[in-house]
């Protein structure tokens, strides 16, 4: 690492100078001194590796410091030069100018393991003292991080800020680091090069490389021949056999320019397409993949759709409250709850509950015409048995809900978790296979009451232990919105009635491991 052996290095380079060159004021006292030595030591001022590092046993892992470096399917080279104050000091990774601007400097800054513990142990001392001070010994912490963070495809100092955030509960945001926190060394230069090789840009800025790039048309038409023989358009069956995860389009530089075949879903029509990146083709795919299903089950799910009709709201359904209490909650409960489904609305959201479930191919990949035909065929096979079984968690969830809306024994917030977990809308923002889950989170309402009435002092303890993720959406990635909400599902029934068991393992610092 640069900032320990590096200027070990720069400092016996500097001993090594101070002890050979004395009374030297100008280039003409230095020729004056090299001339003097020139014959009997030529090489007078010249270090030599012992002059260096001494008798020091450097050993070097060459996989720390790859010659290459892997980005998606696209291979990008690397170089290396000890030349501090020089330009191309550092690391250089060479990209084609089609990826350039895909690049993130989350993949940059990331990209040679050798680097990050010096990366992040110069990013923690660059902090304000008040975080310097939390992370102290800073050094300790740099091989922590270094070992553990990933920032994947995000960018890299939001990204940093909301791991130490998460795995130190130290508050620290992306602009908390001034400009220029980083040394030349340890900001990758990316030069961007043509189809013949040629350097069409370089800077360690990646922003300006991307500005930079958009500006160019880079294209060859490489691409758009591979889009004529590959694309095809209004596919009514999967006619196309099985999809490789990539294709090369063509080589830049001895670079491979790769393609992602996948399926798009647009204006009622599904196309066969290739796209730049692979996070296109998975985002676009599953929407596609519906369409070409529902058209092959049309007479099953024609059926489906008659058997929903029968199918009945009973959230209108009442009971004669228990008490004052209860009669009371029934008010607020129908306050909060002004919108009631009709039997049709209730049919329509039960038949796409049941599609959203049983055509989808998980995972995606790979995108074959033997999986498609499995998954249709399980559909055909499995509907009357998914049908029947929403049927009776749908009925069994509605009777739980209208106990618990007049049950005696009841806590503080018990209609807000109700109107949370069984609203009207319930099939529609459910996803099937937490459906089954839902009676046991009903039941360890019912639980909590028990217990608020006999201790409500330890409820309101445990009560607080949930309240600390109250607001939770603003600090978690709508990514994981989904993930999170079911996990803190999850965790209320650890707390209040931790006996019923939970369908994964929580905890406060699961939980905050998802939070930014």
């Amino acid at each position: 690492m640069r900032s320990t052996r590096a200027w070990d290095v720069a400092e016996a380079l500097f001993n090594f100078y101070d002890a050979r060159i004395k009374d030297v004021s100008s280039i003409h006292d230095l020729n004056k001194l090299v001339n003097e030595h020139r014959k009997e030591q030529p090489d007078f001022l010249c270090a030599t590796e012992k002059d260096l590092i001494g008798n020091a046993d450097i050993e070097i892992d060459l996989h720390q410091f790859p010659d290459q470096v892997a980005f998606g399917a696209t291979v990008l080279p690397l170089d290396y030069a000890y030349s501090p104050g020089e330009e191309h000091d550092g690391v250089t990774v060479r990209v084609p100018a089609h990826a350039a601007e895909h690049l993130t400097s989350g993949q940059v800054q990331w990209m040679v393991p050798g680097l990050r513990e010096e990366l992040i142990a110069v990013l923690l001392r660059a902090l304000p003292k008040r975080f310097r001070r939390e992370f102290q010994p800073i050094d300790q912490r740099a091989r922590e991080v270094a070992g553990q963070f990933d920032p994947g495809r995000e960018e890299f100092l939001p990204a940093l800020a909301a791991y130490l955030t998460r795995h130190y509960r130290i508050e620290v945001k992306g602009s908390d680091w001034p400009p220029q926190s980083l040394p030349p060394h340890l900001q990758p230069r990316i030069e961007v090069v043509d189809q013949k090789q040629q350097t069409l840009t370089a800077s360690r800025d990646l922003d300006a490389i991307r500005a930079s790039v958009q500006k160019q048309d880079t294209r060859s038409d490489a691409w758009e021949k591979a889009v004529q023989r590959f694309e095809r358009y209004e596919l009514s069956s999967w006619s196309f056999g099985d999809l490789p995860r990539s294709i090369v389009i063509e080589e830049i530089g001895g670079v491979p320019v790769s393609g992602y075949p996948g399926l798009a879903f647009r204006d009622g029509e599904v196309d066969l397409r290739l796209f730049r990146t692979a996070d296109e083709a998975e985002r676009s795919s599953p929407a596609a993949v519906r369409k070409l299903a529902e058209i092959a089950l049309g007479k099953d799910l024609a059926w489906l759709w008659k058997e929903l009709k029968s199918l009945k709201s009973n959230t209108s359904k009442t009971t004669s409250p228990a008490n004052f209490q209860a009669a009371l909650s029934s008010l607020k409960l129908a306050t909060i709850n002004t919108a009631r489904l009709s039997d049709e609305e209730l049919q329509q959201q039960a038949h796409e509950h049941i599609v959203r479930h049983a055509l989808r191919l998980e995972p995606l990949q790979p995108l074959t015409e033997k999986r498609f035909q499995a998954m249709c065929d399980g559909t055909r096979r499995d509907l009357p048995l998914i049908t029947q079984r929403m049927r009776d968690l749908l009925k069994q969830i509605q009777e739980m809900k209208l106990k618990l809306q007049n049950v005696t024994r009841r806590y503080a917030g018990l209609e807000q978790d109700l109107e949370r977990l069984v609203p009207p809308n319930i099939l529609a923002i459910t996803p099937h296979d937490k459906l089954q889950h839902l009676p046991r989170y009903l039941r360890a309402m019912e639980v909590r009451g028990d217990r608020a009435t006999n201790d409500p002092a330890k409820d309101a303890t445990k009560a607080a232990l949930i309240s600390d993720f109250d607001g939770w959406r603003s600090h978690v990635p709508e990514s994981r919105h989904d993930t999170f909400r079911w996990m803190l599902e999850e965790y209320r029934v650890q707390v209040f009635a931790q006996e019923l068991g939970t369908a994964q393992p929580v905890s406060p610092k699961r939980l905050e491991a998802l939070m930014v």
